[in-house]
């Protein structure tokens, strides 16, 4: 007879911390200045002037996004099923970088999959609980080795 535990209940507060901050406004401000770029050099601007034109773009594009707010999530795991922001739903672990996960949320049939970026900086002493939730298997659910036999 096996004996199956559920991981504990755990509740956390975050906004993904600065590296995805970092994400957040690198990568647009990247795409635009890249796109800027690529522009500027097929009107047949010399290379210095694309580079300075793509650069001003990029940096313009950096601090728009700077200005934005980041949205805090609150996700709660209560033993039985996880919710974020008082809303029933599946959470999956999508990647983990140790201080860092990044999560894929579904709050309802009808609205779409949200990324939930969390940090361990945030969540302080709820870290290891909520990996702990996170990684737990469910004891109806099929384990991959059972699933192939």
């Amino acid at each position: 007879m096996s004996v199956t535990r559920q991981a504990p209940p755990v509740e956390v507060q975050g906004q993904g911390g600065a590296f995805w901050r970092a994400l957040g406004i690198g990568l647009p401000a990247l795409a635009a200045g890249s796109l800027g770029a690529w522009g500027l050099l097929t009107l047949g601007l010399d290379d210095l002037w694309a580079w300075v034109g793509a650069s001003k773009l990029a940096a313009l594009a950096a601090a728009g996004l700077s200005l934005r707010r980041p949205r805090r999530h609150r996700l709660g795991w209560d033993g039985r099923q996880w919710q974020v922001n008082g809303h029933a739903a599946q959470v999956q672990l999508m990647l983990d970088l140790g201080p860092w996960l990044l999560l894929r949320v579904q709050a309802g049939a009808a609205a779409g999959p949200r990324w939930l970026p969390l940090a361990a900086s945030e969540a302080g002493p709820a870290w290891a609980p909520l990996r702990t939730a996170l990684y737990a298997r469910d004891a109806g659910r099929p384990q991959p080795e059972q699933m192939y036999r």
